[in-house]
């Protein structure tokens, strides 16, 4: 009878799907959410002012969850009465002792199961230190403070994966979630790499990338259905039904009368269990079938299934009958601002909020600027705020205002009567702004009337309320950038997302192999990603164009690349290619000499000046390579284009296609997108935390269009003393002919009199 029942046992075992087993997901904290060592301060700091919030996907069944984390405080405080303090929710889940005499520890934190549902959950770090010298306690005290080790967190998952709901509605708030922190391969089957399948196939990969907001998505390409992979099978329905047929998933009267969307639970293989067939199938993760009549109708259905905003319906299959796609406009960028509009706070994330304390938690919103964006420093945006303040408080209290983390701006709070300002309005220099993302942050520092020695502090009259109709407005920004910068790339995907659809950009892989159209596939989903919109009418070839009035990504091998393009190319992809990189750079020194004599003093003094290094101003080594691209290397690279001065070439090679295939997977790594600039981007892909070496080797072009303003603006800043002498120069050339036209006409009326 044991026997027996161990047996029985072994069965269940092994007829359970791999997937439905609960499996352990240990992750770093830091590849969740952006985080960093904290240093917590004074009687009662905390991590309020940072956004911290555990994602949890729909998809996902928690047995056990467990964070772990180290600290170290300082050894001046109070052991009996100092505490560090985890909560989540706002349930407290963990208290320390802080102990002065071992100021270092690791603590592991069970999560409890049923604070774990759906969602992103916010959690943060609190302490409460004393020290107390000469019978008083100072709050701020430097020696109050604690160290939160959290870029060295990790927390660990006890998981079972829910399955799939067959239902296509599925997609969007079931499989592709952007909470999931643990984002599971993508396999995409189509036939061969063909000019008409790439489209359509790179469609579903946007689509995926889109629904995942900002993770990377780790896509794949295999000839079978293989368990732990979310699947999408593009492709016509007679491509379709010789991959369902064996596994007898066809109906008798099964046709694709059109674009059709289809979703089932992933099989894998038939297998035979008593003489009869059965399927095997993966429950916990998804077929999707992207298909139709003909690569027409594939390619209906692939642009339906990529667009976030589509409202699919709760059915297992659905044809396609219509789709209409608006006219998209150029830099219409995700949670971009409208230039000359004013915008109020609740409409860019921000609710009325009552500040409270000495050092309330700051709060802001963020906003996105193109990345071609060119910022004078003569150009202002505009707050206008509508806010109110207690009453007796000391009239050195204040509401500071930050830019990316920098000072830029104060409202003074000096009446102890309490007082309130409407549209009180601040100026903001758009060169303290940067293109891409910014940050406006309200800090506010009130300070109590009374602050004795060993006095109680009455601080519930410490009180500042921001409203949400106030107001902020950008002014008309013109777009100018030098090219070519792959920074801009990884920002918003400029030049080749101006226009989101992509409508301006070929993509080309003349080696025609499935690693380098995957990795060109993420290239596209990665730009797809950054504008928050697919590229619904961005063109695909296998040969590379003779002459080409568009941006054109190549994606290819390096002894593939067509001369056109690799003779142009920053770096020399021959054989023995030579590699030009700066040595003994060095900024522009400032001569104090230019403030001696008249004009200094007219001018005044400007300070140094610190202006980009020109090769002109750098030696140059030059170094030569047989062959140039070694193994596990890879290069990003982009120049002007060869047939039109305002076109970018961006190019993606590597030497083998094995590198081919892991520079795709490393385009989705944060530090590798960070460190990108200039025109060159060297990747050593030896490494899963891929180091790379930043280059700017070519020449520069520049492209958008600029107003007369900024031109003068520029020229007036860069050569001050030249501008004032051309203005002196017209002024008297003006005086000169006003006096010429006054002479001639007195001549002229002594003639006539």
């Amino acid at each position: 009878m044991k026997r027996f029942s161990q047996f029985v046992l072994l069965i269940m075992v092994f007829a359970i799907p791999p997937n439905l087993q609960a499996q352990i997901i240990d992750l770093p904290l830091k590849e969740i959410l952006q985080v960093e060592n904290i240093r917590l301060e004074g009687v009662n700091g905390n991590t309020d002012k940072y956004e911290f919030s555990l994602p949890i996907p729909r998809r996902w069944s928690i047995n056990k969850a467990i964070l772990s984390f180290g600290y170290t405080n300082s050894t001046a405080l109070i052991k009996s009465r100092s505490r560090l303090v985890f909560s989540l929710n706002g349930n407290p889940l963990a208290q320390v002792r802080l102990d002065p005499q071992t100021p270092q520890g690791l603590v592991s934190v069970p999560i409890p199961v049923k604070l774990l549902t759906p969602g992103y959950h916010p959690f943060r770090f609190e302490v409460a230190q004393h020290s107390v010298q000469g019978n008083c306690e100072d709050p701020s005290a430097p020696e109050l403070w604690t160290w939160v080790e959290l870029s060295e967190a990790k927390i660990s998952f006890d998981v079972t994966l829910k399955s799939v709901p067959e239902r296509l509605s599925a997609i969007s708030d079931f499989l592709f979630d952007p909470r999931n922190p643990a984002v599971p391969p993508v396999n995409l089957i189509f036939p061969k790499v063909t000019e008409a399948a790439m489209k359509p196939v790179a469609l579903c990969a946007s689509g995926v990338a889109l629904r995942y907001d900002y993770r990377g998505v780790p896509f794949a390409s295999t000839d079978d259905f293989r368990s732990g992979m979310d699947t999408i099978l593009v492709g016509p329905e007679a491509f379709i039904k010789t991959r369902l047929a064996p596994l007898d998933l066809l109906d008798a009267d099964w046709s694709a009368n059109g674009p059709l969307l289809s979703i089932r639970r992933l099989p894998l293989k038939k297998i035979m269990e008593s003489g009869q067939p059965k399927l095997l199938t993966d429950p916990t993760h998804c077929l999707v079938i992207v298909t139709g009549k003909d690569w027409d109708d594939v390619l209906e259905a692939a642009k339906a299934f990529s667009l976030v905003s589509l409202p699919l319906p709760d059915s297992p299959r659905a044809f396609v009958r219509e789709l209409i796609i608006p006219e998209i406009d150029p830099y219409t960028l995700k949670n971009g601002l409208t230039q000359n509009k004013a915008y109020t706070l609740s409409n860019l994330g921000f609710s009325t909020t009552t500040f409270k304390g000495t050092h309330p938690v700051p709060q802001g919103f963020g906003f996105r600027l193109a990345s071609d964006s060119y910022l004078p420093p003569n150009s202002q945006a505009f707050l206008s705020l509508n806010l109110a303040y207690g009453a007796n408080m000391r009239t050195d209290s204040v509401m500071n205002i930050l830019l990316n983390d920098k000072f830029v701006a104060a409202i003074p709070c000096s009446d102890q009567s309490g007082g309130n300002y409407s549209h009180y309005k601040i100026r903001l220099l758009l060169s303290s702004m940067k293109p891409g993302y910014n940050t406006l942050t309200f800090s506010p520092v009130l300070t109590p009337l009374i602050t004795d020695n060993c006095t109680m502090i009455q601080t519930g009259n410490l009180r500042l309320t921001l409203f949400d109709d106030s107001t902020f407005s950008l002014p008309t920004i013109d777009q100018w950038i030098e090219m070519p910068q792959l920074k801009a790339f990884m920002i918003d995907g400029f030049p080749f997302g101006r226009f989101p659809d992509m409508r301006n950009t070929t993509i080309v892989v003349p080696d025609k192999t499935r690693q380098s159209f995957l990795t060109a596939l993420n290239l596209v989903a990665l730009a797809a990603q950054k504008t928050g919109f697919p590229p619904l009418e961005a063109s695909w070839r296998l040969t590379p164009p003779e002459t080409s009035d568009k941006n054109i990504l190549l994606v290819s091998t390096a002894d593939t690349i067509p001369d056109l393009y690799s003779t142009r190319a920053p770096l020399d992809l021959s054989p023995s290619g030579a590699l030009r990189y700066p040595h003994l750079t060095r900024p522009r020194g400032y001569d104090p000499g230019q403030d001696e004599g008249f004009w200094s003093k007219l001018l005044g003094h400007k300070g140094a000046r610190v202006v980009d290094v020109s090769f002109q101003d750098t030696q140059l080594v030059v170094t030569r390579f047989d062959p140039f691209l070694m193994v596990n290397r890879a290069a990003l690279m982009q120049f002007q284009s060869p047939f039109k001065k305002d076109r970018t070439v961006m190019m993606l090679t590597a030497h083998t296609l094995d590198d081919m295939a892991a520079a795709g997977k490393a385009l989705w790594d944060n530090g590798l997108q960070s460190s990108s600039s200039g025109d060159t981007l060297l990747i050593d892909l030896s490494d899963s935390a891929y180091k790379t070496t930043a280059l700017k080797l070519g020449p520069s072009y520049y492209l958008g269009n600029v107003s007369s303003t900024p031109f003068i603006e520029y020229y007036t800043n860069t050569y001050p003393k030249q501008f004032i002498l051309l203005l002196l120069g017209l002024s008297l050339a003006t005086a000169l002919l006003i006096y010429i036209l006054l002479k001639r006409r007195k001549r002229r009326r002594i003639v006539d009199e």
